[in-house]
């Protein structure tokens, strides 16, 4: 039995795509954000009471985070364990992508203890993009 849409690695466009996604998103910082992936997935089994219920395909290597300031590698993105996703890259999901990457940014550089709501700093920028 096998219930996962994504066992196909995806294709180079649609990295590119939402590599420029997140590069959108993160502008502020000036990052640029590049998605490697592996050549072969890793497969994680799921099962419930001894019962196969499902196969999930992990196809993210790592991503690089480089920006004036750093560089710096993450092994996921949010989006890679959220169920109901329509593709391996899907857009609806590149602000959360991109939110859970600057935190990872402000995490790494100690600015989250100075950042101030309504500040000029550049972490709120992202938030601009949020559609009402």
């Amino acid at each position: 039995m096998n219930n996962s849409p994504f066992q196909s690695k995806p294709k180079k466009e649609e990295v590119s795509i939402y590599e420029k996604e997140l590069n959108h998103f993160l502008s502020a910082h000036n990052a640029n954000i590049s998605i490697e992936l592996l050549d072969f997935p890793i497969r994680i089994e799921s099962y419930t009471d001894g019962k196969h219920d499902g196969t999930e395909y992990h196809w993210i290597k790592s991503i690089k985070v480089k920006t004036p300031e750093f560089e710096f590698e993450i092994k996921h993105l949010f989006s890679e364990f959220t169920p109901f996703r329509q593709s391996y890259f899907d857009k609806k999901y590149a602000w959360t992508d991109a939110l859970s990457i600057q935190d990872e940014m402000y995490e790494k550089s100690g600015k989250f203890e100075s950042l101030k709501v309504g500040s000029n700093d550049p972490y709120w920028k992202l938030w601009s993009f949020i559609t009402k």
